[in-house]
């Protein structure tokens, strides 16, 4: 540190290591990974007033500080991508700032406005929060934009919208403020047997950031896109609830998920029209057999079958005929026979 006043050069801290210092009142904060032998960097404090060195993160992942006032921010890479976090040194207190899975990194921080670099959507652009409000808001720009700095409601950063790095100036008013998300869905499979394993989709817009499913059973779910068996057979309501810092929004899909009773053994069941007439004589079957069979068997008596489920056959000679069907599904089969059941008499 140099004293402008008393043109004094003072070394701090004393150990070796330490890089990326920033200073606000006779509060310095710098990363440093003393006395870490693998290079891993923490965040520490020096107080020129007290002439005292706090350690103020232990996760050996911290750097590029920035303070204001009695607030501490860096980028860390504890969870294996680098994240903005913030230490309140009056109440003792870390909160991370950012979760997504993005690279955010280079904050500084002025009053309640924090600023860092990010580059969720391809390309790093500048991120502001708001701690009182908890909004979020971003540059729109498409160039890489990065290294950024904050003066009361005036922004800087680097540029090379242009081919080569520029320093450019926003304003907090004119960054881009976000809006509530538009809730959206969808579901694979939409109707089945018991039990019925469900897999719902997030289709949202608006980049929510967290997520409240409800399946109509009295279940729900905070997941993103959670996957849901239903036990018991109905038509089920879905509902999914979005946010953000902007706000939310709920998309509500009546009776959109149908789940059908378990399947059971068969019972065969039949009728005809007619059951009586003279030759030729065309007849009409149907099934009415219960349990949901897959397959048919029918034999009509005078030698002659059909698979199909209702078919229509026509008996040329006269004759009393039993007819038979045998239905069959995942859970067994069963049959039907009525002896004499169609009576077929000559022109």
């Amino acid at each position: 540190m140099y004293d402008l006043s008393t043109k004094k050069l003072t070394q701090i801290p004393t150990n070796v290591n330490a890089a990326y210092s920033d200073i606000y009142g006779n509060k310095i904060v710098y990363c440093s990974n003393f006395p870490d032998e693998n290079d891993n960097t923490n965040i520490y404090m020096y107080d020129l007033s007290a002439k005292k060195e706090t350690q103020i993160t232990t996760h050996a992942s911290g750097c590029s500080p920035a303070i204001y006032g009695n607030r501490i921010v860096w980028e860390d890479d504890r969870n294996g991508n680098y994240d903005i976090y913030m230490y309140d040194l009056s109440a003792k207190k870390e909160t991370q700032i950012t979760t997504n899975p993005s690279a955010s990194r280079n904050p500084a921080i002025y009053s309640d406005r924090i600023v860092w670099e990010d580059d969720r959507n391809g390309n790093r652009d500048i991120y502001m929060y708001n701690l009182s409000t908890g909004q979020e808001c971003h540059t729109t720009n498409k160039s890489d934009q990065y290294d950024p700095e904050i003066y009361s409601d005036r922004i800087v950063w680097t540029d090379i919208r242009n081919g080569n790095p520029d320093i450019y100036i926003g304003f907090v008013s004119n960054v881009s403020q976000p809006k509530p998300p538009v809730a959206s869905f969808s579901a694979s499979p939409t109707s089945g047997n018991v039990p019925l394993k469900v897999q719902f989709s997030d289709k949202s817009t608006g980049s929510p950031t967290t997520w409240k499913w409800t399946f109509g059973d009295g279940k729900t779910s905070t997941l993103k896109s959670p996957v849901h068996t239903y036990g018991k057979a109905g038509k089920y309501t879905i509902s999914l609830m979005v946010k953000n810092a902007a706000g939310s929004n709920t998309k509500t899909i009546k009776n959109y998920i149908i789940v059908n009773p378990a399947p059971t053994k068969p019972v065969a069941a039949f009728s005809v029209k007619p059951a009586s007439g003279k030759v030729p004589l065309k007849v009409q079957f149907t099934d009415k057999s219960t349990g949901s069979p897959t397959t048919w068997k029918w034999s009509f008596g005078d030698g002659k079958f059909s698979r199909a489920k209702n078919p229509a056959h026509t008996y040329s000679k006269a004759g009393k005929y039993t007819v038979s069907l045998t239905v069959k599904n995942a859970k067994g089969s069963n049959t039907k026979t009525m002896a004499g059941y169609i009576t077929v008499s000559k022109k």
